[in-house]
């Protein structure tokens, strides 16, 4: 008597059949979440850039404390930046154009961020972060991932008219 030991063609394919349907599943909801995860950790590196500004302004009495419409304004450059070395998707944050905007309102300060990655995707550069939000907006755990963006971004300038477009401002003072 032959024994067979193997598997017919029928089992073969119906196996593969349906490890191709769980793969159809399984791959978007993977790439959905690592998305989410690249989402929100452009929040967090927002909110933890906040932090570090707001502990050069509380512990640095050479820093000019705005008044009335008056800004201050953090770069990036200007602090601490061990853990805000690469972004998500790993490029560098741009010390230049991710800064925090910080405003008196008549009783306590208003912290605003802007913070951007700047990479290479499929050859040509691409930016993508956070255009400038509140704080509170940052810890507002319903709408976060909705924040992140690659367009929009306010270009600060060079010279005398660095932050023109800062429209919150009546005049702004920089730390760098």
């Amino acid at each position: 008597m032959k024994s067979n030991k193997g598997f017919t063609l029928i089992e073969l394919v119906a196996t593969i059949t349906i490890l191709s349907i769980i793969m159809m599943i399984a791959v978007p909801n993977v790439v959905s979440v690592l998305n989410k995860n690249k989402a929100q950790t452009y929040v967090n590196d927002a909110r933890k850039l906040v932090t570090l500004a707001k502990y050069l302004f509380e512990s640095d009495a050479t820093i000019d404390r705005p008044t009335g419409g008056s800004c201050v304004v953090i770069l990036l450059s200007a602090l601490d930046r061990t853990e805000l070395n690469k972004g998500p998707e790993n490029g560098r944050y741009d010390l230049e154009q991710s800064f925090v905007v910080i405003k008196y309102n008549g009783t306590t300060y208003e912290y605003r961020v802007q913070l951007y990655e700047n990479y290479t995707k499929n050859g040509r550069n691409v930016q993508k972060g956070i255009k400038l939000r509140s704080y509170a907006d940052l810890v507002d755990l319903t709408s976060k991932n909705s924040f992140v963006t690659d367009k929009g971004f306010i270009e600060l300038g060079s010279g005398t008219h660095r932050f023109d477009q800062l429209d919150l401002c009546t005049s702004v003072k920089e730390r760098s």
